[in-house]
């Protein structure tokens, strides 16, 4: 088997593969599977790279030592790390890409906190605040990513978050008269981690109650559940600017709506290759939206 193995190895620079014949396919597969992955990846890190140098102006030198350090981690590991600054070029070049995103024009002002050395479930909901708090900065409203760590090649998930942005207002149904209480599209979320017993909500009930924020470390069972800090969410209330001069009527349905928002918005089910090296990276961003 090394004989065939170390075959491959010269072989395979010559595009050719030789085996014996009464090796089944199953076999040279899980033989060979692996190799072809390494020069999947190591082909998909060269042109990033390459990529990353043109964006940074690197010069010939440094763009062929950064690829021999990628060559060698990806054949001792089967994977890659990024460089803070590979993380931010690959961020903004995604950002800038998405052909549908109509704010896309100020890529290059995309903030990118570079936080894949975070691993702890405590640290995780510190880096969540920091951007929380990093984004709305007051009254100037900042675009921000947050990278945590990528998916290691033993795993099919690495951390995770349970709701699709960062700060979600609950929902309730009324068993009687069907009516909904708060955000609808949140319904299904509220109804399964109270019956699950990870949260309780308050009393009494409004349409603007904050869920918990709850997220999921491999190799931990139970999810981690942080309640946020009111001081940390920006709500605003939707009012018309006009309304004492509107018919009393108009003015009574504002006032009866009681109508609120989320000065930002943080998508923290997301993640991105970014054509970097094919592996998942978890992200939080908020992305001005004016």
């Amino acid at each position: 088997m090394l004989g065939i193995m170390v075959h491959y190895i010269l072989a395979s620079r010559f595009l050719t593969i030789s085996y014996p014949p009464h090796y089944s396919m199953e076999v040279m597969w899980f033989v060979f599977h692996p190799m072809l992955k390494e020069e999947k990846l190591i082909a998909k890190a060269e042109a990033f790279i390459g990529q990353c140098a043109e964006e940074l102006r690197w010069p010939q030198s440094q763009l062929s030592k950064r690829l021999c350090q990628v060559k060698l981690e990806i054949n001792k590991t089967g994977t890659y790390s990024h460089t803070s600054d590979e993380i931010q070029v690959g961020a903004r070049l995604a950002w800038r890409n998405s052909a549908k995103c109509i704010g896309r024009i100020a890529w290059n002002t995309l903030e990118v906190r570079d936080r894949t050395h975070v691993n702890s479930p405590s640290a995780m909901m510190n880096e969540l605040i920091d951007h929380f708090m990093t984004a709305t900065a007051g009254t100037n409203i900042q675009s921000v990513m947050t990278v945590f760590r990528a998916l290691t090649p033993d795993e099919s998930w690495g951390p995770r978050f349970w709701t699709e942005q960062g700060v979600r207002y609950a929902a309730y149904k009324d068993e009687q008269t069907g009516e909904i209480l708060g955000d609808v599209a949140n319904l299904e979320f509220t109804e399964f981690i109270v019956k699950k017993g990870y949260w309780t909500p308050p009393e009494p009930r409004t349409q603007h109650d904050i869920l918990p924020c709850i997220f999921k470390m491999p190799g931990i069972d139970t999810p981690i559940v942080h309640e946020f800090d009111p001081k940390y969410l920006y709500e605003a209330q939707i009012e018309h600017p006009d309304c004492k001069f509107l018919i009393s009527t108009i003015h009574e349905l504002f006032h009866y709506l009681s109508l609120t928002f989320l000065r930002f918005c943080a998508i923290v089910s997301f993640f991105i290759t970014l054509e970097m090296n094919a592996i998942q990276t978890l992200t939080l961003q908020s992305l001005v939206t004016r």
